[in-house]
């Protein structure tokens, strides 16, 4: 069975999205650990941050999306509380990791 161009484009949006979020979650461990403010609202502002920046800046400009205006309040909506909810379970997983290290600091190595 063949697959078609759309199973190609799922995967290949997967992929980017996990890629996404490893990269980015462990941008802001290593930024909270250096810039506690980052943290605020257990990571809310960074998810809300880069929300702003890929959303409603980066992914228009580049056409992967149409301008925000002309998108959907769901969608802005859905992804504006789906970034919070993303950054504060990367800060919730973070925090217990300090905590159980009995450190003020995660070291990266």
């Amino acid at each position: 069975m063949s697959r078609g161009l759309g199973d190609v484009y799922k995967r290949q949006a997967l992929i980017l999205h996990f890629s996404f979020s490893i990269v980015f979650s462990f941008i802001f461990v290593v930024l909270s650990q250096i810039w506690s403010g980052i943290s605020l609202g257990e990571g809310a502002l960074y998810g809300i941050i880069i929300w702003f920046l890929w959303h409603i800046l980066l992914m228009p400009i580049t056409r992967t999306v149409p301008q925000p205006w002309k998108q959907p309040f769901s969608e802005h909506f859905s992804e504006f509380f789906g970034h919070i909810v993303w950054a504060w379970s990367i800060a919730a997983v973070s925090f217990y990791m300090i905590a159980t290290h009995y450190s003020d600091v995660l070291s990266l190595f």
